[in-house]
């Protein structure tokens, strides 16, 4: 049974565990960025937010995007558009765990301007 999660990362080649990340060419083994914020909320009644933000990423929504291994699609985003996202993806809707949406706006709201960082989809 697959799992799913969608976070925002870092670009850095470097990740825990002495693991790397390439954005230009990576080898789909493991190929994911690092994990900066919790897992975006699962949206009550409209589940895993995993295959919305898939669908915005293949859709071009944020221009520089890839696959960057066999389960992970990944886009380069800036603090303005992941702010844009919450918004987008949560204002006036109920999450499962609340707690994990404040979580996550708390995350938010530490985001530097004029910084590039990846949001990442992923199935494992």
């Amino acid at each position: 049974m697959s799992t799913y999660s969608v976070y925002v990362g870092s670009l850095a080649r470097e990740k825990p565990r002495g693991q790397v990340f390439d954005w230009k060419d990576g080898d789909w083994n493991g190929n994911s960025p690092a994990q900066l914020s919790p897992d975006l909320p699962t949206l009550k009644g409209y589940g895993e937010p995993f295959f919305t933000v898939k669908e915005m990423i293949e859709s071009g929504r944020w221009p520089e995007w890839k696959q960057t291994d066999w389960g992970c699609w990944v886009a380069k985003v800036t603090a303005a558009e992941i702010r844009a996202l919450a918004v987008e993806l949560y204002d006036g809707v109920e999450v499962d765990r609340p707690e994990r949406l404040s979580e996550f706006r708390d995350f938010v709201r530490t985001l530097v301007e004029g910084q590039t960082y990846t949001l990442a989809a992923m199935e494992t």
